[in-house]
């Protein structure tokens, strides 16, 4: 996406993180009652929450720019889940819901579209974005119970015309052989857009030089490269940003960010595409922010603004100390 230099206004993290978690309850507490106990995805940890924050600091800074340069602009969700997903004993959206809730009122996306292959999800989710679309006052979501490496490109084609247009998607596949790269190619090559990416980082090593993995890794790498290189996440990682930064032989701006668990394992990488110059200082401020905080600051902060604790202890302390 083409833009210009912009970025949202720098404050505290400890101040900024309590906002979007305030936001991420709020919208919560809309679709909380639609199909309650029906959620289809595995049960998550605190640090999926990391995912939905860059989500929301993302669409910000996002819509302003596109609203400069581009008559309408779309939100794609290729593994768009039931819409609300559980950590531990705590709930909270999932990313089609966090789009449709930090939508701006005055600049919208001009389509959600969302691709879901689990029936039950599919179901959920078309419920539960319905009411937050209502509540949020956007237009309602287009959710299509579909595989997007077999039905994006028809969808792209139906629904979001070329031209003076462009797109955000989040792509959070669960495993190594959800996501092609072939898939993720084409939206790439479709038109101006940014991305936010689940690179499922421990997955990919794990499956590392397992013979009935082969398949699955080549489909999601693209090529045969990832059998000779030195299988460290960072390799792996750096190997897919360079695909994606000249996918259409437009240098885009990738970057990413490693997420662990409270035991500091490396879990997934999110990786961050742009070609826009103002979205690349929002990726690098946003990037600074989430690098400080740990999975277990997202699991108190998160509970007691969900009302589960009194007081924010040790996490206001730190930030207090934190300068603009």
């Amino acid at each position: 996406m083409e833009g210009v230099d912009e970025m949202p206004g720098r404050i505290p993290t400890g101040e900024w993180l309590q906002s979007k978690f305030r936001r991420l309850v709020e919208m919560t507490k809309v679709v909380s009652g639609e199909c309650q106990g029906q959620y289809g995805e595995p049960e998550y940890g605190f640090w999926s929450i990391k995912k939905e924050i860059a989500l929301m600091y993302w669409i910000w800074p996002f819509l302003q720019i596109a609203s400069q340069h581009f008559d309408s602009y779309y939100y794609v969700d290729l593994f768009a889940g039931s819409g609300l997903m559980k950590a531990n004993s705590d709930y909270f959206v999932g990313s089609p819901i966090v789009a449709i809730g930090s939508t701006l009122p005055d600049k919208k996306f001009k389509e959600y579209f969302c691709l879901e292959i689990d029936k039950s999800r599919w179901d959920a989710l078309e419920k539960r974005a319905s009411t937050a679309a209502k509540h949020f006052e956007t237009c309602s979501p287009k959710i299509f119970n579909v595989d997007c490496n077999e039905e994006l490109t028809r969808i792209l084609g139906d629904f979001c015309p070329k031209g003076r247009t462009c797109y955000l998607a989040f792509i959070d596949p669960e495993g190594i052989s959800d996501l092609k790269w072939n898939t993720l190619h084409k939206l790439l090559i479709y038109g101006k857009g940014d991305i936010i990416l689940n690179f499922p980082t421990s997955g990919i090593i794990r499956n590392f030089g397992q013979i009935k993995s082969e398949r699955a890794l080549t489909d999601f790498f693209g090529d045969n490269a990832w059998k000779e290189m030195n299988p460290t996440a960072d390799n792996m990682v750096e190997y897919y940003k360079n695909r994606i930064a000249v996918a259409d032989g437009f240098r885009r701006t990738v970057d990413s960010l490693p997420v662990t668990d409270e035991s500091n394992h490396r879990l997934y990488d999110l990786i961050f595409a742009t070609g826009s110059r103002g979205m690349s200082n929002v990726m690098a401020d946003m990037k600074t922010k989430l690098n400080k905080i740990k999975t277990k600051d997202f699991r108190e902060i998160y509970r007691v603004i969900a009302g589960s604790q009194r007081q924010l202890t040790g996490f206001q302390e730190k930030s207090a100390s934190e300068k603009p």
